[in-house]
């Protein structure tokens, strides 16, 4: 084989060794290009489901704030109900002083005492505020 003929052989079976090796990189690269639209589909599934979750914590949140404000009118509600209890037992407190013509410490044993039978009986200290205004006006002094 001449010299010439050795380097064109050369040649042609260096282009064949490149195109083999170009055709494996071009189905590697479709490869690629199949495993991105695969990655592609999936973050897409990903990101729907994500914005489902979304909207399933802003319907949760939602319930949740519904809830809360609920929840505080309700102890709103009882605050004040309470503060409306406290100020009719001083109310009524007062009117059982005036009765019953108590001074300062008389005003105080009076409300002491109204307030342990209210935890220890069946009847409120309001309730029993009012007994001891209906004794007051029936002549029982707060020295009584």
């Amino acid at each position: 084989m001449s010299a010439g003929a050795a380097k064109l052989t050369f040649a042609i079976r260096a282009v064949n060794e490149a195109k083999a090796a170009m055709d494996e990189a071009r189905r590697d690269l479709e490869g690629l290009t199949t495993a991105a639209e695969e990655t592609n589909g999936r973050f897409g599934a990903l990101g729907g489901a994500v914005g489902a979750l979304g909207s399933s914590m802003q319907a949760v949140g939602k319930a949740a704030m519904v809830g809360l404000a609920g929840g505080l009118a309700a102890v709103g509600g009882g605050i004040a109900s309470a503060l409306k209890a406290s100020a009719d037992f001083e109310k009524q407190l007062n009117i059982v002083a005036s009765v019953a013509g108590a001074t300062g410490a008389e005003l105080a044993a009076l409300k002491q005492t109204a307030l342990e039978l209210g935890e220890s009986t069946a009847y409120s200290a309001g309730e029993v505020t009012q007994a001891m205004e209906v004794l007051a006006a029936n002549g029982i002094t707060a020295r009584d």
